[in-house]
């Protein structure tokens, strides 16, 4: 079998072709798990580079040194639908635009930094062009534009990455919002952002290589990087002490605004006493609910007073590192 499909449109029916791949990229077929721990993909650019809202260096890090194992997300329904809605959303470009897109079933490597890999998801026939098909929330429709370059920071690293990689002039990003709502972008090549972004990505990926870790920055983070104590004190460095003394004013401007927010809400519920919804002005918009509701909970210590064996079964332990601050005397 040949790795490409296209999908050509005649008069509204699609019709699935399979041609060759291009032969001027390295390309090896390898299990897409480990070979993603051995290079960085496209979805790996934005984390390398720290502009990745789900993930940071230091745990992609972990996760390429093989220090830890990626979040396992097979099970998540946007995972799942999104697999199932690529081959819709890409005919449904190839429908809108009249361009035929084509399959590549192989990894593709950058021929002078092969560290950097790419799976894409479809090329454009006859030119130099990819496409990243995408779903998208309703609630996320906000980070989507209707211009060519407003689409999320993170996927325009993507497909920069993509665009290195392979070589090509530009690439087309077609995204479903909400199931109804399909727009198009068309991302040109940008040899300045890609030399930046192919500088920063060596400087990630030299530090797996060496095994130096880079900056935590997160307190999910802080937690990977030190999960545990070993009892002994440090003295504060200068800026861990003025961090301190920041914290400490912070702490003390949340309670005060949350003493606020209850004086607040205490004056709007006995307005409201036994209603239920509270209506603006115009007596048609709601502005909240106070309703009453009911919770089961299991009480631990009962269930280990009278099932201590099924207690004994249910439990287990969670690491964790706790910050607290030691009050003055």
């Amino acid at each position: 079998m040949n790795d490409t499909c296209i999908y050509a449109w005649n008069n509204g029916s699609s019709v699935c072709t399979d041609v060759p791949a291009p032969g001027s990229m390295m390309c090896e077929q390898h299990d897409k798990t480990t070979q993603r721990r051995k290079s960085l993909g496209g979805s790996d650019a934005a984390a390398a580079v720290n502009l990745s809202p789900w993930c940071s260096p230091y745990k992609l890090w972990l996760e390429k040194r093989g220090d830890r194992e990626p979040d396992d997300l097979s099970d998540k329904d946007f995972i799942h639908f999104g697999n199932v809605l690529e081959d819709i959303v890409a005919q449904e470009f190839s429908r809108r635009t009249d361009l035929r897109v084509a399959r590549v079933n192989r990894q593709l490597s950058h021929p002078d930094h092969p560290w950097m890999t790419a799976h894409i998801d479809r090329r454009i026939v006859g030119v130099r062009e990819g496409l990243e098909c995408k779903t998208a929330s309703v609630w996320n429709a906000d980070e989507w534009g209707d211009r060519d370059d407003q689409v999320p920071l993170h996927y325009l690293i993507q497909v920069m990455h993509y665009m290195s990689v392979t070589g090509w002039d530009a690439w087309h990003v077609a995204v479903l919002i909400g199931g109804n709502d399909f727009r198009r972008f068309r991302i040109a090549r940008d040899e300045e952002f890609i030399e930046d972004l192919i500088k920063r990505e060596k400087e990630f990926w030299d530090r797996v290589i060496s095994g130096e870790p880079p900056d935590v920055v997160s307190l999910d983070d802080s937690f990977m990087r030190w999960p545990k104590d070993y009892g002994n004190p440090i003295v504060a460095s200068p800026n861990a002490r003025r961090a301190y003394d920041r914290w400490m004013k912070l702490r003390e401007e949340a309670d005060a605004i949350e003493d606020k927010m209850k004086a607040e809400k205490l004056i709007i519920q006995q307005w409201m006493g036994d209603h239920a919804t509270l209506l603006d002005v115009d007596g048609r918009t709601r502005l909240c609910t106070w309703k009453a509701q009911k919770t089961k909970r299991v009480s631990p210590d009962k269930l280990r007073e009278k099932y201590p064996d099924i207690a004994a079964e249910c439990s287990y332990e969670t690491d964790s590192r706790v910050m607290r601050v030691v009050e003055k005397k």
